[in-house]
């Protein structure tokens, strides 16, 4: 039999387009809503330190 997963994508969208950020293997993360918003805030924050690295110094 073939065991199923349930992939996720992580794109982020801006002015510039859309950029693909990871795929990851959610069959872990889907099972409860708790734990599906601890990947998403995972992710959201991974993104924001991108974010803050790459942003000039004012």
């Amino acid at each position: 039999m073939k065991s199923q997963r349930c992939m996720v994508n992580f794109l982020v969208n801006s002015s510039v387009g859309t950029m693909f950020i990871k795929s990851i293997d959610g069959s872990n993360f889907v099972e409860t809503r708790e734990k599906l918003f601890e990947l998403l805030d995972s992710i959201v924050d991974e993104i924001g330190a991108v974010l803050l690295k790459s942003r000039p110094n004012s």
